[in-house]
C-alpha cells in the first residue's frame, strides 16, 4: 500500500518540476503562429450573355383558292353575236357566263356538244356556238370591254390573235389567225383573217374607232365590227360577214 502512494508521490513531484522550469526557455521554446494567408479575392462572376431573341416564325402563304388545272374566266360586260342565219347585234348583257338568250333561244356556252370552237384570252373570249335543237351556228366575242377613258388617244399598234372562218364552201369552221393595225391617232383599225390551210386571205374593211367599239364596211357587202377589252385595250374581238361570198368569221387579238 505504502510503495503504491511512495510511487504516486514521485509521479507528482516529477509534474511540479516540471510546471517549474524556466520562462526562457518556454519562451525559446514557443511556437510562433504564422501568418493567415490573405484569402484570394473571389472572382468577379461573368456577366451572363444575353439570350438571342428567337427568330420570328415566317408567314404560311395563302393557299390559292382556286385549283391550277380550271381556266380562269374573265368577267364579261358585253360583246357582240353572229347567226348562220343573218342576224348581228350586241351583246349588253353578257354577264352570264354559262348561256345566253339571243331573241328568246337560249345557247349554252359551257363546254359540251354546243361548243363547236373556243378560244379565251386575258380579257376576253371568242368562239362558234350551236343552239340545241336549232340549225344555225353563233360566232359570239365577248369579254370586259375596255372603258372608254381607257382607251388611247395617240399611237400605233400591232395586234396578233387566232380566228375561227366560216364558209359555205368549206361547210363548217376551220382554225385561222387574225392581225390587226390600231391607228389610234387617226382612229381605224385595219385587220386581216388567214387560214393557210384552204389559202383563204381576207383583208377586211377598214373600220373606225368610237369609244370601245369599232366598225368598217356595209351591212349589204361585208363588214367588221369589234370592242377592245381589259385595260387599256390590250386585247380586241369582233365579228366579220361577207353576204356576197357567203363567210364569216370571228377572232380575238393582244396588243403586242
Amino acid at each position: 500500500m505504502l510503495k503504491q502512494c511512495t510511487l504516486a508521490a514521485f509521479i507528482i513531484a516529477l509534474a511540479g518540476c516540471g510546471s517549474s522550469s524556466n520562462p526562457k526557455n518556454m519562451e525559446n521554446n514557443t511556437v510562433t503562429p504564422s501568418t493567415p494567408s490573405t484569402p484570394s479575392t473571389p472572382s468577379t462572376p461573368s456577366t451572363p450573355s444575353t439570350p438571342s431573341t428567337p427568330s420570328t416564325p415566317s408567314t404560311p402563304s395563302t393557299p390559292s383558292t382556286s385549283p391550277s388545272n380550271v381556266d380562269v374566266v374573265p368577267v364579261y360586260s358585253g360583246g357582240y353575236f353572229f347567226t348562220g342565219d343573218g342576224k348581228n347585234g350586241n351583246l349588253n348583257s353578257a354577264s352570264n357566263l354559262d348561256s345566253l338568250e339571243i331573241d328568246g333561244k337560249k345557247l349554252s356556252l359551257v363546254l359540251g356538244n354546243e361548243i363547236h370552237k373556243e378560244k379565251k384570252l386575258t380579257d376576253s373570249t371568242f368562239g362558234v356556238y350551236a343552239a340545241r335543237g336549232l340549225d344555225e351556228d353563233y360566232a359570239i366575242s365577248r369579254g370586259k370591254i375596255t372603258p372608254d377613258s381607257q382607251i388611247p388617244t395617240t399611237g400605233k399598234f400591232n395586234y396578233k390573235g387566232d380566228a375561227f372562218y366560216g364558209s359555205q364552201r368549206l361547210g363548217g369552221w376551220v382554225d385561222g389567225k387574225s392581225s390587226f393595225s390600231v391607228d389610234f391617232n387617226n382612229k381605224t383599225v385595219d385587220g386581216n383573217i388567214t387560214v393557210a390551210s384552204h389559202n383563204v386571205n381576207i383583208q377586211l374593211p377598214t373600220a373606225t374607232i368610237s369609244g370601245s367599239s369599232f366598225y368598217g364596211g356595209s351591212d349589204r357587202t361585208s363588214w367588221v365590227r369589234g370592242k377592245f377589252y381589259g385595260e387599256n385595250a390590250k386585247e380586241l374581238g369582233g365579228i366579220y360577214e361577207d353576204d356576197v361570198n357567203g363567210s364569216a368569221a370571228v377572232f380575238g387579238a393582244t396588243k403586242q
